[in-house]
């Protein structure tokens, strides 16, 4: 049961410093432990590089450049061993008050499957993996 409850639950105490969390090796298995890094506009390092916001990239309506920034960034992890980037977000933006917007790709969710479909490919080119944001919308009465 630890192993199974290990496998949704994740870990915060990774050995990598400006790690976002990772998830637990089961040795037993031969399961390694992967360890994940926020990044919509870059992993968050005191030494990499800070990119475009995701909805700034998508406005420029340029899949290639998303693809091309995917890529950087997938070397960006790397060179950090980060396994999994938690980018890029895809929250369609009904807001104008979501303190996150920057973070989501478009508010139009043609774009955003548009933008988001290169900028994946980019980063899994490199062999590194996404997890696609979809967290919750708040919505302001």
């Amino acid at each position: 049961l630890d192993e199974k409850a290990h496998m949704v639950t994740g870990t915060q105490n990774v050995l990598l410093p400006g790690a976002s969390g990772g998830t637990y090796a089961i040795e037993r298995l031969g399961v390694p432990s992967v360890t994940v890094n926020d990044g919509p506009a870059g992993l968050r390092y005191d030494t990499t590089v800070w990119y475009p916001s995701v909805i700034n990239l998508s406005s420029s309506w340029d899949a290639s450049l998303a693809a091309q920034i995917g890529v950087a960034m997938g070397k960006d992890c790397l060179v950090k061993s980060m396994d999994v980037i938690l980018a890029p977000g895809m929250n369609i933006q009904k807001n104008v008050l979501g303190g996150r917007n920057f973070e989501y790709c478009s508010e139009d969710p043609l774009l955003t499957a548009y933008i988001a479909t290169a900028y994946t490919q980019g980063i899994q080119s490199t062999g590194v993996g996404v997890s696609l944001g979809l967290g919750q919308v708040v919505q302001f009465l």
